[in-house]
């Protein structure tokens, strides 16, 4: 059953009418004009449909917002890791070049480094879901807000961290597999 409210404005009281059509299709039927003594020109009809379409507008435009949010949290993430990595390469040039000098090929260094990268970014999505996880149950908590998180969410996730992970470490690793064995061994 359709509802539809009518609220009237006179000065700073608020007088409410509802209308309860017995057919669906009769709620448009109150969204006409009414006559003046009925509803003033101040008179504001709101019919659920337009509730629910604005809902879902709302809905999808906090949806884009935490997108842009969890985009740009990703790529601060990811930029984390690739400095992280570069710092680690650099570190490590001796122990690079000792192991390339004992038969290592760059293709070794190169899953070496890009494991490690994998690494740091799966502890990272665990933490994140942890952190999620645990603030879904607050909202639940002090908002009464039923939240949901289906497991395909949490793969999802940790889909993304590895993916995170491994694009950010490729340049690293790309750099730490590409170091002259020789110049590494000279490092200090």
């Amino acid at each position: 059953m359709n509802i539809c409210w009518i609220a009237l404005f006179q000065g700073s009281v608020l007088t409410e009418l509802r209308l309860n059509p017995t057919l669906p299709t009769q709620s448009y039927v109150f969204t006409g004009p009414l006559p003046h003594e009925f509803c003033p020109e101040y008179c504001e009809i709101i019919v659920p449909t337009e509730l629910l379409e604005q809902s879902q507008q709302t809905q999808r435009l906090f949806n884009l917002v935490m997108a842009c949010i969890a985009g740009l949290s990703l790529l601060v993430g990811g930029i984390g890791i690739m400095n992280i990595m570069l710092a680690s390469v650099t570190e490590r040039t001796r122990q690079i070049g000792i192991r390339r000098a004992i038969g290592a090929t760059p293709g070794d260094i190169l899953i070496f480094f890009l494991l490690e990268s994998l690494l740091i970014s799966l502890i990272g999505g665990l933490i994140g879901i942890g952190v999620g996880v645990g603030l879904s149950q607050v909202v639940t908590w002090f908002a009464g807000w039923k939240v949901i998180i289906s497991p395909e969410s949490i793969l999802l996730s940790f889909g993304v961290s590895s993916l995170v992970g491994i694009f950010f470490g490729l340049y690293p690793a790309w750099r730490a597999a590409k170091m002259d064995p020789i110049q590494a061994l000279r490092h200090e």
